[in-house]
């Protein structure tokens, strides 16, 4: 990077614009690339002003097109369309086909993810045709590989596989590693759904290799995730369960290494937003003003519930070490009070009997006494050892709750989980409010319990704040063959119908006394997404509310369903 900035500092200093403009934009790309995309978005847009000063449009479109790609990583597709439609038209004045190509295949790219499939085909038609004409090999690759992910998204999967394959043809001519991973990959999808599976083993066993010479950390994972789906349509749990134990390993690294790039990426988006509609406020003073600025709003709503998402994975991190090490301090001494309570309550127990067989019952005045205080010690023992009991129940409640020393994906039992929660909530109860538990003989559910344990603390913290006297709240779990139902009813004050709709928004949060979590409920949603779920709610003001919340027993297709460990360990896998 030092010989760009050597290269930017003499153009700088020698006023040359156009160089400047160049080193720019190619550094904007090369931040892109590396994920750094504050930088990169910041020095794409100073090529573009430059570009514009000099009145360059070549480099003007390819920059705009540049910016079409940023904006499309980052899933902000009106944007990206903006800027490829804006690229293609500049491309076309000047005559140049291969960035009319290049344009064209963006616009297509960005229909399919509007699922406008029709009108994606007909823009990748015409960028395919381009390619071919300028003998674009590695644009024509790659546009014949998005033509494939678009039949593919359409359930075309015959087709989509002579898209890919004649992409992966250039590119092995070409020895373009990086794509030829892509479509490899992309192959192995279309096979698995045509139930091929020793043609889609092939090619995602050699896409897993690629992935791992280029360490490039996200093709492997991809490769694992999709080499253990095709290893569980076979039957094969033991190689399914070892793809997916290092798919879900690659995630957490990768997860781990780019929280903050993603928070980064996330502060850029309300960045791009935040001058946009301050450039606007000089030019709208009608409607158009207000819905800008509710635009606004909401993008930073999203953002800050985002970021308290990743404060309080954090923060529950934090806890459960300090919880493990907690209770670890505590088993030494709750298990030596407890053998104490124990031995005082047999020698209590001992005494009584030793006094009863005794001449001290003969003196009526030094019975009554002793009685009296072997009545105390009994009370004594019986509240040393009730509260002990408590404190080991605490215990074992704070540590599966937060599930710190267990595997983070595995089978679940939700009674275990709302026990535990009810344990840590008791305080809150008190006697003014009464739990009416209505347990259906459910089995355990496949997903993380550290995360559903979260739901229920949120929608039982939610219940106990909206019942501001005495009410109660009952909870409900049944089962069918593929499906989880769990119901929780409250008392309280009710949610306005108004509010409704939006309960489940980032950064909501009610004035009245029913809704208080900013990002509890939001995060209760984006969980049971997560998990395939579904969650609803019914209210009536004055009357209580309903959240009925629907989990599946084993994981959706994107996840490997667990049986297949049961099944692996019990039949010694495929």
């Amino acid at each position: 990077m030092s010989c760009f900035s050597d290269a930017l500092e003499w153009f700088n200093a020698h006023d040359e614009f156009l160089g400047q403009a160049e080193v720019k934009s190619i550094l904007g790309t090369v931040y892109w690339g590396f994920g750094d995309f504050v930088r990169g978005f910041k020095s794409s847009s100073e090529a573009l002003q430059l570009y514009d000063q000099i009145e360059d449009i070549d480099g003007k479109a390819w920059t705009l097109n540049a910016i079409g790609r940023h904006h499309y990583d980052i899933g902000d597709y009106d944007q990206a369309l903006d800027h490829f439609q804006k690229a293609c038209t500049l491309f076309s004045e000047i005559d140049e086909p291969m960035g009319r190509a290049r344009a064209l295949n963006g616009i297509g790219t960005v229909f399919h993810q509007l699922g406008q499939h029709e009108e994606g085909f007909q823009y990748q038609r015409q960028s395919l045709e381009l390619h071919r004409s300028v003998q674009d090999k590695l644009g024509e690759s790659r546009t014949l590989n998005d033509i494939g992910m678009m039949f593919q998204a359409v359930e075309d999967y015959d087709t989509a596989l002579d898209y890919h394959l004649k992409s992966l043809a250039i590119r092995e001519a070409l020895d373009y590693h990086p794509g030829i991973t892509t479509t490899l990959m992309d192959l192995g999808e279309a096979y698995l759904h045509r139930d091929a599976y020793d043609e889609a083993l092939t090619v995602l066993q050699r896409s897993l290799s690629l992935s791992r010479l280029s360490k490039n950390n996200t093709k492997t994972a991809g490769a694992h995730r999709l080499l253990a789906r095709v290893y569980k349509a076979q039957e094969y749990f033991k190689q399914a369960l070892e793809h997916h134990e290092a798919y879900n390993a690659l995630e957490s690294e990768i997860s781990h290494e780019d929280a903050k790039t993603r928070l980064d990426n996330m502060q850029t988006v309300y960045q791009i937003e935040a001058s946009k509609n301050e450039a606007e406020i000089y030019r709208l003073r009608n409607v158009e003003l207000k819905d800008k600025n509710e635009e606004l709003e909401q993008t930073l709503n999203m953002l800050n519930a985002t970021q308290a998402q990743v404060i309080q994975a954090e923060k529950m991190s934090a806890l459960g070490q300090l919880i493990s090490g907690l209770a670890h301090e505590m088993n030494t001494p709750v298990g030596v009070l407890k053998s104490a309570g124990d031995v005082t309550n047999r020698g209590v127990d001992k005494i009584a009997n030793m006094i009863e067989d005794s001449s001290i019952n003969q003196d009526c005045t030094r019975a009554r006494e002793i009685q009296r205080t072997l009545r105390l010690l009994q009370q004594n023992s019986k509240s040393h050892i009730r509260a002990t009991d408590r404190l080991t129940a605490i215990t074992h409640s704070l540590t599966n709750f937060i599930r710190l020393d267990e595997s983070e994906y595995q089978q679940f039992d939700v009674h275990e989980g709302l026990e535990s929660t009810l344990t840590l909530l008791d305080y809150e109860l008190g006697s003014r409010i009464t739990v009416l538990k209505q347990y259906g003989d459910i089995p355990d559910i496949y997903g993380y319990p550290a995360q559903l344990n979260q739901i229920f603390m949120n929608l039982l913290m939610n219940a106990v704040q909206s019942i501001t006297d005495i009410g109660n709240i009952t909870i409900t779990t049944v089962a069918d063959d593929q499906w989880l139902t769990m119901t929780l009813v409250d008392t309280g004050k009710g949610i306005p119908p108004d509010l409704l709709d939006r309960l489940f928004e980032p950064g909501f949060v009610s004035t009245g006394p029913r809704v208080r979590m900013r990002s509890g409920l939001y995060t209760t949603y984006a969980i049971i997404q997560k998990h395939s779920g579904e969650i609803h709610v019914a209210s009536t003001v004055g009357e209580g509310t309903t959240f009925t919340l629907t989990l599946p027993i084993y994981p959706a297709s994107s996840i490997i369903p667990e049986t297949a460990f049961t099944e692996a360990a019990t039949t010694g896998g495929g």
